[in-house]
This record gives C-alpha cells, structure tokens and sequence, in this order.
C-alpha cells in the first residue's frame, strides 16, 4: 500500500510537471509568434503611409539621386540594399517620383532661403551668365550669416550663426544685359519670398518676406566689371532707394496718424530743436522739418472727391520720404542707400594681364624691333602665300591673323589639351612628358597642359611657364608627332606652333608672361583664394585692401628695373619680386629664363611692357579699393559685419557644373538642376531635418504638384524663352541693319552736297531732285519739307518748286 501510494504522489508530481512544461511550451511558442512578428517588421520598411511616399523615403530618394544614382535606378539600388542587408521595402520610387522628391528638395532650399534672409540684418548677392547652346544662363548666390542647422547647436542664437554663400539658382534668360539681369533679381526674390510667407514654417516664426526684403537688406554685389553689371547695379540702387523712401514715409505717417506729432514738436526747447538738427537719426531731424508738416496738413485736408484714399496715401507717403532723405546728413543717408560693389578678384587679374598683352604686342613696333612671327590661319595664310602683298585681300588677311606669346599657347592648348578630347594629342603628351621630366629631372608629374582652349583663368600664364621651362623637350615632341605619322609632315596647327616654339620675339613674351605670372598673378590669386580649403575669403580683410593699393606700385618697380627678376634674389628678398613675398612658386621656370636670356635680346623691354601696362590695369580694376574710396566710406558696422566673397567663382563654377550635367543628361531642365543643387549645396537636408515638421511637408508636397501640373520651370518654358530671346536678336539686328543702312544713306548725301543754284536746280533729273529734297530733311531738318508727305511730291514740277522754296528758306 505504502509503495502505491508513493507511486500516485509520483505520478502526481509528473502530470503537474508536464502541465508546466506544456504551459512554457505554449508561452514559448507565443514568444516565438510575437518575435517572429516583430523581427519581421523590422525588417520591413514601411515606404508609403497612407499611400504617400514618408519624408523619410523622400529624403532618401533625393540623396541617393544628388549621389549620382539616375532617377531610374534609384528604386533599384534601394531595393538592392535592402535585400543586402536582409530588409524588405514595401514600395520603391519610380522615375517620375524621384523627380519630384528632386524638385522637392529645391523648394524646401527657396523656403530655407526665405527665412534665412528674412531673419538675417544685410546680405549681398552676385551672379553671373554664360551663353550655353545659344541660350543665355544667369547664375546667383548671396551671402549672409544663417545658422548652422547642427542637431546640438541653438539656431536661435545668433552668435552661432556663420557666414555662409548660398546658391540660389541657375535660370535661362532673353539675354545679358543689366536690365534684364535686374528683372531676374526682382522674379527671383518674389519667388523665394512666397515660398516662405506662404508656409506653415513662415506662420510658426510668426514672420514673413517681402520681394521688398531682398532689396532693402542688400548691402553689396560682387561680379565681374563687366559694363551689364554696373547697369544692373544702377537699377538695383534705384529699386533701393525707392523702398527705403517709402519705408521712411510710412513710418512718418503711421507716427503722425498716433496724433502724437503735433503734441511732441509743441513740447519741444530751443535747446531740444539744437539737439535734434545735431542727432543723426532720421526721425528727430524730421520733427524739425517745417516744411513737411506744411504738406502734411496741406495734404490731410485736401477733398478726396478726385483722388482715391489709397493713391493720396501713396503720394503722401513718397514726399514723406523724400523730405527724410533730403535732410538726413549726407554721411548717412548715403550708407543708408548705398550699395557697395566689389568686382571678382580673379577677373581683376584677368583684365591686367590682358592690358600687359596688349602692351607687349604694341611694343614691338614703337621700339622698331622685329615682331613675333605671324601664326594665321590656315585660309589667311593661303591668301598671304598667294596673293598680291600690297592687295587690299592680303593687308586685311595679315590684320586679322595673330601672333605672339599668348597665341602660342593657345594653339598648344588646341594640341596638347582641346576641349573636344578625340582631337589634338591629349594622351601622348601626358605619356611623353611625364617619362622625360621623371628621366630627366626626377620630377614626377602626370599633368595635362594647361586648359587654353576653354576660358580659364592664368591658363596662358601656365601653358607660357610650361613652353618655356621644357622648351627641348616640346621640340622634340613635335618632331615626334611628325615622323609618327604615315605622311610625316605637320599639319598647319603643328606647322604654326613648331614655328612659333622657335621664334625668337615670340619666346621672348614667352618669357615675359611667365615672369608676369610667377611674380605677380600666380602669388595674387593664392592670396585671394586661401590656403585652399573651402572657406572664401573676405574681400574687406585689411591685408587684402592692402594688397590691393600695393599692385600698381610694385609692378611699376619691376618694370622701372626688369633685371631684379633676372638675377638670384637672396632667401630675405622675395618682397621685391613677388607679390606676396615668398619663394617663386616655379622656380624652374625663372632659372629655364635666366639661362635663356642671352638668347633673347628684348626680354627686359618686354618685361618693362608688361609690367607697366599691367599696373595700369590694376588702377583701373582696383577702384574700390583707393583710399577715400566705396571700401573706406563703409561704417565700422558694416566693415564687421559685411562678407563679401574675393571672388565670383562659385557663379563661375555653377555654370561650368550646369553645362557638364547638361551634356551627361541632356533631358535635364535649368529647374531641375538648380533644385538638385540648391538642395545639395546649402545644408536643405539639415535644414528639413531640424525645422520641418508634417505640416511643411504637406505644403512643400503640395506646391512642387502645382508647379509641375502648372508647367512652369518646363523644357517648354526654356523653349519660350529661347524663341523670345531670337526675336529679340532679330529685332536688335534689323534695328542695327536700319541704322546702318541709315547712316550710309546720310554719308551718300554728304557726297552729293547741298545745291543752291536756281539754274542747276533747274537742270536736275528726277533722282537728283530727290536727293536735294533728302538733304534738307534728314540732314538740314528743313521744318516744311518734314512735313511734307512723299505721296505730295510726285512730278519734277513740284520737286522743283519744293526744292527752290527750301533753298530760299535757308537762305534767310
């Protein structure tokens, strides 16, 4: 009994265990369940809610995109990854998504710069243009200080924020000139300025923007020199001028409309007027301004029976604000208005170094020396070898056709580096090259020769140095190009380029052009661009305004005694032969001059040339920088404050990027580029980041539909305008052919003169009576006959009459 006892307690003991176990099991399996479950969805990621591509795959759609990914393959590689990485993607963006997620990058930058410039206290703006496939493109940037957008800094600080150049877009436009730069601007910033005020982000800050903002807080624009870009600098002042003076009368009329006015100018001493005429604030000088209260009162009880309340406000307004200005002091009324212009550094050294060109061509024949030789092309050469030398055709071939150091270097350039990469000897020039200076002079340098045949800056300076440093050596490459050949012999190119590589004249501006660039180009632009990181100079830093005023001197001292660059300047001495003090930045080239020197008998004349003309230049382009002059007017704050970049090449290089997406993906529109790039280049991601919320995302997805289903920023848009701007061509040149033709018409009459015998007069032909009756219209302005209708002069008869009555008019 006892044993079975035992037994059943066992059992027991088991049916409860094993109801435990089961228990476990069944809660294991429910684990198991609810971690298959969640591992499954985490590795899902979930593309759309609601049927609407999330910010988050938005975003990643534009990265992948601004990476290099095509819009094609983007759904592709995410689905790639995904798998990779053991992920599922529920949706994956097509094309035409991606697009859009592209454009909508670019309006989240057109919001970020609304607030930006609308929470900044003065900004600058510079653009630029280019003529691409026939097709005028302008690029702008401005600058400001904006904040950072990092995840651990507050934005709302101002002392956080940095000085930053934000790109703003690349558009096609009619053409380059001022105005219709300035209609840019103006379109420009009423788009960015209802990007912003109409989004939710505009409604949280609890601020808005204006078109009106962009004007009133720009305090400079730098650009090229340019004649188009004083012009638009002229409208842009205007259209500065215009709001100011508005702002300053709506400010004294919303005062006056408090009714405190009147009370405070009959409180005011003798002792109070005094301190007012002296303070330099606008508002007290206006209190005391008599004559604007006499309008004023004048103006308030005026009937409103012809004019609407509105326009007399406006009329009101704007005399208000001209009384202002009139009597705020000079000094402030002018830094109020002022717009201060600084030309792009590197095209100030661009246009000196064309006026020592242009020196170093005159020089020849005002000293009666031998000139370089004559490297035409090849139908100019063909007239000049066959035709009559003192023939008309010959002398006009022989003016048209070039010579001289830089056409040197731009017919290697066309050899050694042409812009189209299947013609010229790009490869064998490298290969050649690099061999022979790592046997010869253990230097290892892959390069290719300098870009001349596109416009890059010091690129003639460069290919001179590169001419004449390893003259030999390109003697012997040319000889090798020949006789590689089936047919050896050179072609034209190669004929002019052998000839000018040993041309003794054109050596010599060789010569002088490379001392130019190793002394004075070379050293400039290293100093206005930095050490060479990202960060842009500012052009207002005191050692660049010293810099500036130092250029014309220094180059006169080296061509008052060329010899200083000649000989070996000691380790201490560099002051006196490179701009910026420090070592050659090719030695090589310098000491290739020196030993070749005695070769070439004009070198310090032609050095002489270049340097002075060069100094000339630099006045001409430095203006700003004169003591007394825009730089020196700026206030203490201003000169804190302002950040004016050295140089304009992130215009510059927007276009060249613009023109190289365009040839990688011709179907690309300027829109979609600078959406692509607004988004790429001005932190957009952090911006979205940090500051947008559903709402903004919302809008943003909203508006870029709009604008798509609107048609606006399309390749049709492009279109139109190319359309308008060749209409505008042909206007132009038809007004240009009828002036032409104008002017001819009145040369001929000047020939046939003016007759006042009544006898020849008599004797006239129907066609030299005409050209009487000309005479006195066009050139005399004879009063009747410029009335009188052609249709009215029909027989010789009445032409006679009509003639006689002008000639006795004119005689009294």
């Amino acid at each position: 009994m006892k044993k079975w006892e035992k037994e059943q307690r066992t059992f027991k003991k088991l049916r409860l265990k094993v109801k435990q176990l089961d228990s476990q099991r069944r809660q294991a399996q429910e684990s198991l369940r609810s971690a298959n479950f969640k591992l499954k969805s985490l590795k899902t990621f979930r593309s759309t809610k609601e049927g609407i591509f999330t910010p988050e795959m938005r975003e990643l759609g534009r990265r992948l995109y601004s990476l290099g990914c095509s819009a094609e393959n983007v759904g592709e590689a995410i689905k790639t990854c995904a798998d990779a990485f053991g992920i599922s993607v529920t949706k994956t963006p097509s094309r035409r998504s991606v697009l859009r997620f592209r454009d909508e990058g670019g309006f989240y930058g057109l919001i970020q710069l609304g607030r930006e410039i609308s929470h900044s206290e003065r900004m600058g703006e510079c653009s630029d243009g280019t003529t691409d496939r026939k097709t005028t493109y302008e690029s702008h940037h401005v600058t400001y200080k904006c904040p950072t957008y990092l995840p651990d800094v507050d934005d709302s600080d101002s002392s956080t924020w940095t000085h930053r150049t934000r790109f703003v877009t690349v558009e096609p436009a009619v053409d380059h000139t001022g105005k219709t730069q300035f209609e840019g601007t103006q379109h420009l910033a009423a788009e960015i300025a209802a990007a912003y005020s109409d989004s939710p982000l505009a409604k949280g800050d609890g601020k808005t923007m204006s078109a009106d903002d962009w004007i009133r807080k720009e305090e400079f624009q730098n650009m090229d020199h340019a004649a188009d870009g004083k012009k638009k600098l002229e409208f842009c002042t205007k259209w500065k001028k215009e709001v100011l003076t508005e702002d300053l009368g709506n400010d004294l009329l919303d005062y006056l409309e408090t009714g405190e006015l009147h009370s405070r100018l009959a409180s005011l001493s003798d002792e109070d007027l005094a301190k007012a005429k002296a303070d330099a604030t606008y508002f007290h000088l206006i209190l005391v301004n008599s004559t604007i209260l006499i309008f004023l009162n004048s103006s308030l009880s005026t009937s409103q029976a012809d004019i609407d309340r509105e326009t007399s406000r406006k009329l009101l307004t704007h005399a208000l604000g001209e009384g202002a200005l009139e009597v705020m002091p000079a000094a402030l009324r002018d830094a109020m208005l002022a717009i201060t212009f600084a030309g792009c550094c590197a095209h100030k050294d661009m246009n000196a170094f064309k006026y020592g060109v242009a020196a170093l061509e005159e020089m020849w024949e005002k000293e009666g020396k031998t000139p370089p030789i004559l490297l035409a092309n090849k139908a100019n050469a063909s007239t000049i070898r066959l035709g009559d030398p003192d023939s008309a055709a010959v002398r006009a071939a022989e003016t048209s056709s070039t010579r001289g150091g830089v056409k040197a270097t731009m017919l290697a350039g066309a050899l050694f580096n042409h812009s189209d990469d299947k013609k010229g000897y790009q490869d064998l020039h490298r290969r050649f090259m690099a061999l022979n200076k790592l046997l010869l002079y253990d230097i290892v340098d892959n390069s290719r020769f300098a870009d001349t045949s596109n416009t890059r800056f010091q690129s003639n300076t460069y290919g001179s140095a590169e001419l004449i440093t390893h003259l030999p050596l390109y003697h012997e490459l040319m000889e090798e190009v020949t006789d590689g050949k089936v047919k050896p012999g050179f072609n034209h190119l190669e004929s002019n380029l052998y000839k000018a590589l040993h041309d003794i004249p054109t050596l010599t501006e060789l010569a002088a052009i490379t001392l130019y660039g190793v002394a004075i180009s070379w050293p400039y632009l290293r100093t206005v661009r930095g050490d060479g990181t990202d960060a842009v100079r500012n052009i207002l830093d005191d050692d660049l305004i010293e810099l500036h005023r130092k250029i014309p001197a220094f180059c006169e001292s080296i061509a008052e005694n060329p010899n200083q660059l000649l000989q070996e300047p000691s380790s201490t001495n560099f002051s006196m032969v490179t701009l910026d003090g420090r070592p050659w930045m090719d030695p090589s080239a310098v000491m290739a001059i020196r030993i070749l020197a005695s070769e070439l008998p004009e070198l310090k004349s032609a050095i002489s040339a270049i340097f002075s003309a060069a100094a000339k230049g630099w006045r001409q382009f430095t203006q700003e920088f004169i003591s007394g002059g825009p730089f020196d007017l700026l206030t203490p704050e201003q000169r804190s404050e302002l950040f004016i970049p050295a140089t304009n090449d992130v215009n510059e290089g927007a276009l060249g990027s613009w023109r190289v997406s365009r040839r990688s993906n011709p179907n690309i529109t300027a829109a979609g580029f600078s959406n692509k790039t607004r988004y790429e280049r001005n932190n957009t991601d952090r911006f979205i980041a940090k500051l947008c919320d559903d709402a903004d995302h919302c809008y943003v997805r909203q508006e870029v539909r709009r604008i798509g289903a609107s048609g606006e920023n399309t390749r049709l848009q492009e279109n139109l305008l190319e359309a308008q701007r060749k209409r505008a061509e042909a206007n132009r040149l038809k007004k240009s052919e009828a002036a032409r033709k104008k002017r001819e018409e009145l040369e001929r009459l000047s020939q046939v003169g003016l007759i006042m015998d009544h006898d020849i007069i008599m004797r006239m032909t129907v066609v030299q009576l005409k050209d009487q009756i000309k005479i006195h219209k066009q050139i005399l302005a004879d009063p009747i006959l410029g009335k009188t209708l052609q249709k009215d002069l029909k027989t010789k008869a009445v032409l006679q009459v009509a003639v006689l009555s002008a000639v006795e008019q004119n005689k009294e």
